[in-house]
């Protein structure tokens, strides 16, 4: 079954050949490599024939089976793919020998449970290493680095979603006061990947079922594989520093129809693997949006790529916020999700884990659902 069928529209196609111009013949480094966005990047970008491609992962399983993905598709080109075995917190001197001219940064904790309990470590994970390691890529003249941020960052009431909103700020503030060229790039989910809802679905349905949904109404948006990789080699190619890019993601989809859909491709009915409704979880919405209340959406030479214009306070301010956000990170402050609020108020405005206009569906039960739409 190809997951990107699941996506009823026509798929956005984005012209490569500026990416081309700029990645021939550069140095490239693509962090979080062996995740679902990272092995898809790798991929992508060795079509446009760099210099050299170095990973940087830090799970070795994960490492290895990209490494092995393209020696199987690509071995023309293993050549000149680098693995290095790292955590981007400890890089610095690994960039300073690479000197790469590209840096997209990939690597980040993504589910929303999990941050809820753990909010530190997304917030150090996510917002603050990430800072650090593009302070890294700075003085190591780097010159461009796009950061892989998420609908979530987008009014959020969940640790991740703020993990990633901070550090947008944070990292648009180091571009504004460096030469270092940075770029964000916002998606929704990616249909069929690692740890969200389609293998899970599907991991449900081959047990026989039930098929665990948290609310009868809770959309997501999607996009396809392809399209989430074109819109981050696009954003290197046309995006303008210090700029928030999004892909039209069409309409948002309903989990329970994508639920359905999933039980008759496998030649099931509703009879035999029925839905279980179970609740939103902590940090969970019913609906994601697509701009934040104090953003503006800025046509570009795509007619399918935007710019969202955010605001973005002064870099004297964001500089003394973020180092209390770095130090309260650290050792796990209670003030941290106080501190994240003063730059971010939304954070936190909805009640997390309850629907905002319908009453919560019934539990059934005492299942528990595994990790679900994130």
């Amino acid at each position: 079954m190809n997951a990107d069928d699941l996506i009823r529209r026509e798929e956005i196609v984005i012209s490569d050949s500026s990416v081309r111009d700029l990645f021939r013949g550069r140095r490239v480094v693509v962090t979080g490599a062996g995740g679902s966005i990272g092995s898809e990047l790798v991929m992508q970008v060795l079509k446009y024939e760099p210099a050299e491609l170095h990973l940087f992962e830090r799970s070795e399983l994960a490492l290895y089976h990209c490494c092995l993905r393209v020696h199987r598709e690509t071995p023309d080109l293993s050549a000149l793919v680098v693995p290095h075995l790292v955590d981007c917190a400890d890089a610095d001197k690994l960039v300073t020998k690479i000197r790469p001219a590209i840096v997209v940064h990939a690597a980040a904790h993504k589910h929303v449970p999990l941050g809820e309990q753990n909010p530190a470590e997304y917030v150090r994970n996510n917002c603050v290493v990430a800072r650090s390691f593009a302070e890294v890529c700075a003085a190591a003249d780097v010159k461009h680095f796009v950061f892989i941020s998420t609908d979530k960052a987008i009014n959020p009431i969940n640790a991740m979603g703020a993990s990633k909103r901070a550090a947008e700020i944070a990292l648009l503030e180091l571009g504004a006061t460096s030469n270092l060229r940075v770029m964000v790039v916002r998606f929704g989910n990616v249909i069929g990947s690692s740890g969200s809802v389609v293998p899970l679905f599907l991991d449900q349905i081959a047990a026989g079922g039930p098929v665990t949904v948290t609310h009868p109404d809770v959309t997501r948006y999607f996009l396809r594989s392809s399209e989430a990789i074109s819109l981050i080699l696009q954003a290197v190619a046309i995006g303008q520093p210090g700029g928030i890019y999004m892909l039209d993601m069409g309409e948002p989809m309903r989990i329970a129809d994508l639920a359905r859909d999933l039980i008759h491709l496998s030649n099931r009915s509703l009879d035999e693997i029925p839905i279980v409704y179970t609740g939103l979880r902590p940090g969970e919405k019913l609906e994601e949006t697509i701009r934040g209340d104090s953003e503006t959406v800025i046509p570009t030479q795509h007619p399918h790529v935007r710019m969202m214009k955010v605001p973005q306070p002064a870099p004297a301010t964001v500089a003394a916020w973020y180092r209390r956000v770095k130090a309260a990170a650290g050792v796990e402050s209670p003030a941290l999700g106080a501190i994240i609020k003063e730059l971010i108020p939304e954070y936190g405005a909805a009640t997390p884990g309850t629907p905002r206009s319908l009453p919560p569906p019934p539990r059934i039960g005492e299942f528990r659902p595994a990790e679900g739409v994130g």
